[in-house]
């Protein structure tokens, strides 16, 4: 079990910069890592942090105490993370996160407003149970978020779910059959993002 050592406070002064013994600890392995990524051209993740112009402040810059008396332990199962992707590695825009809250804050990460609620991408498609890539490519082909959300590829779901298109609402069985395209290409059409008009269409 790791000795908890919040409230043991490092003053600023000649001990600033020792570890006192914490040299092999997650904390201050995620220090070492943070100055990397944001110094080092030769650090693989810096294109995305140093690059980009994300900065430690001073006053962790050259103090892994400072550093410690900041951030705490770090609670199992979290890693450092910035509440503001686009800001600098500093107190009040640090934090200690889970992998699921990091992924939601990425730079790249697609936020939607349906219903009258705003979420992630990631989060709405944990909530309706499909895979964030698919609903990506199905808002970036044009399709109405309800339709992207509902829409299921399993063939008992298909069964009851219907496509509308100029219209008419059908099956995807049924639409296959009406224009004469195997069920399968149809639904692969679908499921890579195709808008409804091209999978339908398309020759």
């Amino acid at each position: 079990m790791r000795t908890n050592m919040t409230e043991k406070k490092y003053k600023n002064n000649g001990e600033a910069n020792k570890t006192h013994g914490m040299s092999s600890s997650p904390e201050y392995q995620c220090w070492l890592q943070m100055r990397k990524r944001c110094t080092n051209p030769t650090d693989k993740a810096y294109a995305r942090y140093g690059s980009r112009g994300i900065k430690v402040c001073d006053r962790w810059m050259t103090s892994f105490a400072n550093f410690f008396n900041d951030m705490g332990v770090r609670p199992e199962g979290k890693t450092l993370d910035r509440i503001d992707v686009n800001g600098n590695y500093e107190p009040k825009n640090c934090r200690w996160a889970s992998y699921e809250t990091q992924a939601n804050n990425k730079t790249n990460n697609h936020y939607i407003t349906y219903k009258n609620v705003t979420k992630s991408a990631s989060e709405f498609a944990k909530e309706y149970e499909i895979k964030v890539g698919t609903l990506i490519r199905r808002l970036n082909a044009g399709w109405e978020i309800e339709d992207a959300l509902n829409f299921r590829t399993d063939r008992k779901v298909h069964q009851k779910k219907l496509i509308e298109h100029n219209g008419v609402r059908l099956s995807l069985t049924e639409w296959a059959e009406k224009l004469s395209i195997p069920k399968g290409t149809l639904k692969t059409r679908i499921t890579r993002g195709w808008d409804l008009e091209r999978a339908l269409n398309y020759v």
